[in-house]
């Protein structure tokens, strides 16, 4: 009898501590579903964010510095074939100035031109990966790039002009 009453306190106490057991197994399960469930949450959120960066907002596609820039280059350029024919006309000017006058213009033209190509590549999806705030800035960037060469080109012009005038 004393046998008996011994195993069955034993069976009862491996039953509290089965019970015990599951209820820690329980706990130690759930957490982890939870751990998982925050970390596929965690991913996914960055994946969507990280996804965003490629996409551009039409809004700023749309932007009025897009055309302003556009439209400023495509004045730029209109200046400069004005300019590059009266260099060639002109008959006060010596042939190193008009060279000179010529591969300066050279120069801006492909410097604008890669501004406009930098342009395109800021609004159009899959080329840079950067928030909406940052393709704003870039065009900020390019519009006082561009506006500098466009005055410079200005500056050029009329001191070739001037000089051509004295002679």
């Amino acid at each position: 009898e004393t046998a008996l009453r011994y195993s069955v306190e034993q069976v009862t106490a491996l039953r509290a501590y089965g019970e015990a057991l599951q209820k820690g197994y329980s706990i130690v399960q759930e957490g982890l579903h939870t751990i998982e469930r925050i970390k596929k949450g965690d991913y996914l959120q960055h994946l969507t964010y990280i996804t965003g960066l490629f996409g551009v907002n039409d809004a700023l596609k749309n932007n009025h510095k897009v055309a302003n820039l556009l439209s400023l280059q495509e004045k730029r350029v209109r200046g400069e074939l004005q300019f590059k024919r009266w260099v060639q006309q002109d008959e006060y000017l010596s042939k190193e100035e008009k060279e000179y006058g010529q591969q300066l213009f050279q120069q801006l033209d492909t410097g604008g031109y890669a501004m406009v190509e930098e342009l395109y590549q800021i609004i159009s999806s899959d080329v840079f990966s950067m928030d909406d705030a940052g393709r704003l800035q870039r065009m900020g960037r390019l519009e006082e790039q561009l506006m500098n060469s466009y005055q410079f080109s200005k500056e050029v012009e009329r001191r070739l002009k001037a000089l051509a005038l004295l002679r």
